[in-house]
């Protein structure tokens, strides 16, 4: 008998290759070569998203003709050139969809033409097309954005504003008498410890550790890692716990999501988009805080933790990292640090 997923993150690393087989399924048989050159080299996640963005080149190839998807031969693939494919970016870039007219933002046609890329060059390594022309196919630049974080006073107004639900409407007043603590535990959590939101909504009840502060998480990578969290943060997370232990899953659930720390209001573990949308129910009560969303409680709490540290390895540890580079693009202002050293010489 087949053993279940021993977490959230391998049922959902699990739910992603269900999902890519089936896509595969549906599209021409070299897809299969395709999925398993790159299961050696991506995450399950990526995968799924790369078949899904080649799914849609292939749709886009074969819209003005009676071919179906699956009927794509490699000698299609072989005759496209580098020009065959900037069509197809600038189409996705702006085109009508039946009454709409739908536009992606440059970093979308990044992520694509990536996708793109990556099956012209695993069909040109594989020896089944001769030559690769998506390395002629430049992305488009990106523009520098500035990263939206709250200070510290803005941090501590955000979560007074979640945790008494004020600007919320009369309706979404009465949700939060009976929901309230969740989201307050959630976002002081998140703010706090600079969790993804992947992480987060991973969280089991057993993953909380009091007696060392902490919660167990799975990073990215798969890789399991304590993070640690504030004294005022566990006493929420007590108070919390009584009222979670209260709360029957539904019944629907499997024996993973039973455990979930965080429920939805149907006694569900809470997704991802579940918790986006409850972050912006509380953003967009307030001008001020219109642009919030649960990745801006990484940036803010990374950006704390630097100004108050100084410690772009404490910054990089604490939020999982690779390399201290991208706390530095991200977190480190040149303007606040010359203003550091000015009387240093």
């Amino acid at each position: 008998m087949p053993k279940g997923p021993k977490n959230f993150k391998e049922k959902t690393l699990n739910n992603y290759g269900l999902k890519t087989d089936m896509m595969i399924s549906q599209m021409p048989v070299f897809m299969e070569e395709y999925k398993n050159f790159m299961s050696n080299t991506v995450a399950d996640s990526s995968l799924y998203a790369y078949t899904r963005d080649i799914k849609d080149f292939f749709i886009y190839l074969t819209q003005d003709s009676e071919k179906k998807i699956k009927d794509i031969s490699l000698d299609d693939i072989a005759k496209l050139r580098a020009k065959d494919i900037s069509n197809y970016l600038v189409y996705v870039k702006r085109h009508q969809h039946k009454d709409e007219i739908v536009t992606n933002a440059d970093v979308t046609l990044r992520r694509i033409l990536s996708s793109i890329k990556s099956l012209f060059s695993t069909l040109y390594n594989i020896d089944l097309i001769p030559s690769n022309e998506s390395t002629k196919v430049k992305a488009p630049a990106l523009k520098e954005h500035e990263i939206i974080k709250m200070d510290e006073d803005g941090r501590e107004k955000f979560l007074r504003k979640v945790k008494y639900g004020s600007g919320l409407s009369k309706k979404q007043q009465e949700y939060h008498k009976r929901y309230g603590i969740r989201d307050f535990t959630i976002i002081s959590l998140m703010l706090s410890t600079g969790i993804r939101i992947s992480e987060c909504v991973g969280l089991n009840m057993e993953d909380v550790d009091f007696k060392n502060h902490a919660i167990k998480i799975i990073r990215k990578g798969g890789n399991f890692a304590n993070v640690y969290f504030s004294d005022k943060v566990e006493e929420l997370l007590s108070y919390y716990m009584e009222y979670r232990r209260d709360i029957e899953p539904n019944i629907a659930c499997d024996d993973l999501d039973k455990k979930a720390l965080f429920l939805s209001s149907q006694r569900k573990r809470y997704t991802i988009r579940g918790i986006e949308y409850m972050v912006k129910k509380y953003a967009k009560s307030s001008e001020e805080f219109a642009k919030i969303t649960p990745h801006k409680f990484r940036s803010t709490f990374g950006t704390l933790l630097y100004n108050k540290t100084k410690d772009l390895y404490a910054v990089s540890n604490a939020l999982g990292h690779k390399s201290i580079e991208v706390a530095h693009k991200h977190y480190v202002n040149a303007g606040d640090r010359l203003q550091d050293i000015r009387n240093m010489i």
